[in-house]
């Protein structure tokens, strides 16, 4: 199994298109958070022999981050915009 420290972690931002993608790590951020979770929806039935089943329903995601104010950098300039005028942006973690 691989194991990444959080504090190795990287996130990037996607500098052109869904269909052609170029990521660009930011690197003006700390404190990156990535929260994965699912649901659960109970489904036992009397053929579980006396155990409980579950599976697991939607997911959710969230994405946390800090960064420096600096107008002069360009991925808080895009981040800020896109917030600004709600305009999708596309992370990976």
């Amino acid at each position: 199994m691989g194991v990444k420290l959080g504090m190795d972690a990287k996130l990037y931002r996607n500098t052109g298109s869904y269909a052609s993608p170029v990521w660009n790590e930011v690197k003006n951020v700390k404190d990156v958070t990535l929260n994965l979770e699912a649901g659960s929806a109970d489904v036992t039935t009397r053929g579980n022999g006396g155990w409980r089943a579950n599976i697991a329903t939607l997911k959710d995601a969230s994405l946390e981050f800090e960064m420096v104010w600096d107008t002069a950098d360009d991925d808080f300039t895009a981040i800020r915009t896109a917030f600004l005028t709600n305009a999708a942006i596309e992370f990976a973690v």
